[in-house]
């Protein structure tokens, strides 16, 4: 027997007869389906403005990944888990002073409902839940005791078994709006946490940045632009593997821009900012306006064609959101 082994029976007979018991280990997150991590939909989000406090709101989402198996659920496990939004940073060399209460959080899901796909609304309260309002500076879901289902949104990844175009139901949305749109506005970039605590006191966590601006000129927006295949003159430009030009909206440091608009019942694809787009000559003259620079889920028009029979355009919408 060598002497690091009598050294840590000593020791643990020790701890026993101090009448401190042996230490049991901590469940793991194969056995529990505790998140092991969180990705967020963006790490930068900027806001154009709308018309008032309420109609500024940005979204960005959550999705918790976990070693779920079996019964055990794919999102949050409930009331052994938690996901706490906080504001942690206020703009630093801003005009005037700022603070982290200039910002306020609301939990939101996004509708997969034939009637309704696509859209924002506020999660939906059970008899005793805590009703939808917004908070300053920090959000917590599920509200204590109650069941997070009630915060979930699908994750729009096809689950092939079953032709499922929804996927699973581990995505969190969260509504973020200025307590007073002239507070934030042109302030820059406001720090928020996203955290997730279990029952063993580990957490999981991540960062996004979010700002608003007046008007998308302020937004220092960059486009970039993708072409495959050619445009030959006279022929229609139509969306299909071999022949697609996209355009692609971001923030300067790569991330999301939205229009400002109000929490609930606006669609997803309402928040994208709008493009056009001109087919010029090599000296510069407009040859033609293109009418078909959409985001609207049409075949042929912004996506190609899926083969399959389950997936609408309203879904195509929500799942590049």
């Amino acid at each position: 027997m060598s002497t690091k082994t009598t050294l840590k029976r000593i020791a643990l007979v020790a701890v026993s007869a101090l009448g401190l018991g042996f230490l049991g280990s901590a469940p793991s997150s194969a056995a529990t389906g505790f998140s092991k991590s969180i990705a967020l939909s963006t790490s930068y989000l900027t806001i154009v403005n709308g018309a008032d406090t309420y109609s500024s709101a940005g979204l960005f989402y959550v999705d918790v990944t976990n070693d779920s198996t079996g019964t055990l659920r794919s999102g949050l496990q409930s009331g052994l888990e938690t996901m706490t939004v906080t504001v942690v940073e206020d703009p630093d060399g801003a005009a005037t002073a700022k603070a982290v209460t200039d910002v306020v959080i609301d939990a939101v899901i996004v509708d997969t409902s034939a009637a309704g796909v696509g859209r924002v609304k506020p999660n939906i309260p059970t008899v005793a839940e805590t009703s939808d309002t917004y908070t300053a500076t920090t959000y917590t879901v599920p509200a204590t005791g109650k069941d997070p289902a009630n915060y979930e949104s699908s994750n729009w990844t096809r689950i092939t078994e079953g032709n499922d175009p929804y996927g699973s139901t581990n995505r969190y949305w969260f509504a973020v709006r200025p307590s007073a749109l002239s507070t934030v506005a042109d302030a820059g970039y406001y720090k928020l946490r996203v955290r997730v605590q279990n029952s063993d006191s580990a957490q999981v966590e991540s960062f996004i940045y979010v700002r608003w601006v007046s008007a998308i000129a302020d937004a220092g927006a960059v486009l970039t632009l993708s072409v495959t295949g050619s445009a030959i003159s006279g022929e229609s430009l139509t969306m299909t593997t071999n022949q697609q030009w996209t355009a692609t909206l971001r923030d300067p440091n790569g991330g999301r821009i939205q229009l400002g608009d109000t929490a609930d019942t606006q669609a997803l694809m309402d928040r994208a900012p709008a493009l056009d787009a001109r087919i010029l000559s090599s000296t510069g003259t407009v040859l033609d306006t293109l009418d078909t620079v959409v985001d609207s889920g049409t075949a042929g028009v912004d996506h190609v064609a899926t083969t399959s029979t389950t997936t609408g355009a309203g879904d195509l919408l929500a799942m590049r959101s």
